[in-house]
Parts: structure tokens; sequence; C-alpha cells
């Protein structure tokens, strides 16, 4: 079971009692969902490989077991992945990213390492591979590097 406390502003805590913000309290609305969908948390085999749930300033981003992203909280940038720019204070499927291996959530932005479609290996957590919530980067780190080195 997931929880969340502190600032209620821009649906942050999906949907929690703001009257309680000050205390931990289960986020009904995501339990609804991952029972709705079938899904479940993620769970970290070893802790220091995966990430399950991140935080932004103000949105919250979380891995089912089924490698997809469950977001929820400010939309105001585009980092909630839906295509659009509301708030959602119910956590929702992210729809254009699957087989996530690893995410991140900055103060306005999300980033994911997904399983490349049609590929039957496991992808490396490679810097080199970058979903931002399904555009997909890919180049060599030494190109990247270089490239910047010439920008500077």
């Amino acid at each position: 079971m997931a929880y969340a406390w502190g600032d209620p502003e821009d649906s942050r805590l999906g949907g929690v009692d703001v009257r309680q913000h000050h205390k931990p309290q289960p986020i009904k609305a995501l339990t609804q969902m991952l029972r709705r969908l079938r899904f479940k948390i993620a769970s970290a085999q070893d802790p220091h490989e995966q990430t399950i749930i991140a935080c932004g300033v103000s949105h919250n981003l979380i891995l089912t077991t089924a490698g997809r992203l469950l977001a929820w909280g400010c939309g105001r940038y585009g980092q909630l992945g839906y295509g659009d720019l509301w708030d959602r204070e119910e956590p929702v499927v992210v729809p254009t990213v699957s087989s996530v291996r690893a995410f991140a959530a900055g103060s306005r932005h999300t980033i994911a390492i997904s399983v490349v479609p049609g590929s039957s290996r496991s992808l490396p957590l490679s810097p080199s591979i970058v979903i931002n919530l399904g555009a997909l980067q890919s180049e060599p780190l030494d190109d990247r590097s270089e490239r910047i080195q010439h920008t500077m």
C-alpha cells in the first residue's frame, strides 16, 4: 500500500483527505486503480538497482509489476505524459511507455528507460538510451559528450 502526506496543492497527494494532509494516509485512488486494472506495485529485488516510486516537485510516478508507469499530480508542463497539461488527482497509466526498467522525476519533467519494442533481449540500464515519455533518443555516450563540448 502507498501512503501520502504533506502539501496537497496540484493534486500531488493522489486524492487523500486534504483536511488530514499533515499525517500519512493511504492513497485510496491508487489502490482502487491498481485493483481495477489488476496491477501491483513493483518491488525491487535489490533496492540499489530499481526505482519503484519517484516524486517531482508536484507530480508522482510509481512502477507496476507489469512495467507500466502510473502518474498523478501537476501536469502543467506535460510531465505526467498523458498528452495534455491537466492535473490528475487520481493515478492514471502513462499511455505511451511500457516495459519500464528505470525512471526519474525532475521538477517539471519525467524520464524513463524502457525495453526497446521488438528486442528479444533485456535492455541494460544505460544512459545512452532514454525515453522521455515516448520519444526515443539513442546515441552513444561518446558522441553526445563530444557534441556538448563543442557547444560550450
